[in-house]
């Protein structure tokens, strides 16, 4: 069994994105982070432009063990798609 509330006994990641200005997200971001089981955190720090994106479906699926996602700064204007996006 898989205990969400154990980190000791697996490897976990932080993702931090960082730049000298913004990261452009690409205008499909289907499936863009979709499996990192050992994923912890995301950690886009304003830098992640999502200002273009349309698709976001299935974009987090299956990352079971995510429990810091700070999406306040996500522009959700242009997207049509975010059919399970925190599936799994």
């Amino acid at each position: 069994t898989l205990d969400l509330n154990n980190d000791d006994k697996i490897n976990v990641y932080d993702l931090i994105i960082a730049s000298d200005g913004k990261v452009c997200a690409p205008v499909n971001c289907n499936y863009l982070f979709s499996n990192f089981a050992a994923l912890k955190s995301v950690r886009f720090n304003n830098y992640f432009d999502t200002s273009n994106v349309t698709n976001m479906n299935s974009m987090f699926d299956g990352c079971n063990r995510l429990r810091i996602l700070d999406l306040s700064n996500f522009n959700t204007e242009k997207v049509t798609y975010m059919n399970y996006m925190f599936y799994n």
